[in-house]
């Protein structure tokens, strides 16, 4: 559990995130929880005071952190939400000097997203029984998930007035609140 002070400097900097950098609920959380975690961390190594946090320190919670086996993409994400938190307690004079500023988020390797081959997805499509309702239902949404190349949150998040069928297009709002118009397949309308 992390102190009130520590804690009140985590939720002004959420705050932050969300009302000045615009990011999404679920960023916010992201980061909500990898922070929480570094915090906790500090005061497990009885350090209370931001001001007397050290590079070396956090440098210690990232070698644990690769010691336990969590993946470089992780440990980078884990890494560019404690240089984002110092950055800010730096920016806002709540601390002298950012201890993180020197430390290097490395690239990490991005591996491109395994796709289904068109038999797989075909099988896929063919899978909802399209004589009962349910089965109407799971074939539309998954050729509006398909046809349209939506993530799952972007579906989740579809209301009825967003569809123009007349027009062939669906309005999504995908990451960052964006809007954005995309064309529905033929076979996802009919």
């Amino acid at each position: 559990m992390i102190s009130n002070e520590l804690n009140q400097f985590l939720q002004e900097y959420l705050a932050y995130l969300k009302l000045e950098k615009n990011l999404s609920e679920q960023s916010v959380i992201s980061y909500f929880s990898d922070l929480k975690k570094f915090l906790s961390f500090i005061e497990e190594e009885k350090y209370s005071d931001l001001n007397t946090i050290t590079t070396k320190l956090i440098s210690k919670y990232f070698e644990i952190m690769r010691d336990l086996g969590i993946s470089s993409s992780t440990t980078a994400r884990y890494l560019s939400s404690v240089k984002g938190f110092f950055k800010y307690l730096s920016s806002q004079e709540y601390i002298a000097k950012d201890p993180a500023e020197i430390l290097s988020t490395r690239i990490t390797e991005r591996k491109l997203p395994t796709v289904l081959s068109f038999e797989e997805i075909d099988k896929l499509l063919q899978t909802p029984n399209v004589e009962e309702r349910l089965g109407l239902r799971d074939k539309a949404i998954l050729e509006l998930f398909y046809s349209c190349g939506l993530r799952v949150s972007e579906l989740i998040n579809l209301k009825i007035s967003d569809l123009y069928f007349s027009d062939e297009v669906i309005r999504v709002l995908g990451k960052g609140s964006k809007q954005r118009i995309v064309p529905i397949g033929s076979s996802a309308i009919y």
